[in-house]
């Protein structure tokens, strides 16, 4: 498993959320929704590893796959679409993306959010 990387088992979506609540309490948390079916999301995943391997000393991240309940998590978390990567700092969401993004953009975003630099 990839440093800072946490895979939530979303079997039900109580016991998700406890994991997440859980996560956020302990320290700064992304979180990523997908599907294994979905294009974006396989194109978005290897990304989401390689920051928590440059980040996970400082943030946790957490990869929610979904396609088991994709409608519970959607109303629970306020999404229509995957993949969404929802950025927590301190317990309280600052921000949100749907879709893809390039890796250099998520890495700004990150350092501009939580102040934290990458590892080389």
């Amino acid at each position: 498993m990839d440093k800072g990387l946490v895979t939530v088992d979303t079997k039900g979506l109580d016991k998700a959320q406890k994991a997440l609540d859980d996560a956020l309490k302990e320290k700064n948390s992304i979180v990523f929704f997908h599907m294994e079916t979905c294009p974006h999301c396989r194109t978005m995943r290897p990304l989401f590893h390689n920051l928590a391997e440059k980040f996970g000393d400082n943030i946790h991240f957490l990869e929610m796959e979904i396609s088991d309940n994709p409608m519970s998590f959607g109303t629970a978390y306020k999404f229509m679409f995957v993949p969404v990567m929802i950025y927590f700092k301190e317990g309280a969401e600052q921000m949100r993306h749907t879709g893809e993004k390039k890796i250099d953009e998520m890495k700004e975003l990150i350092k501009k959010i939580y102040d934290v630099s990458q590892k080389e």
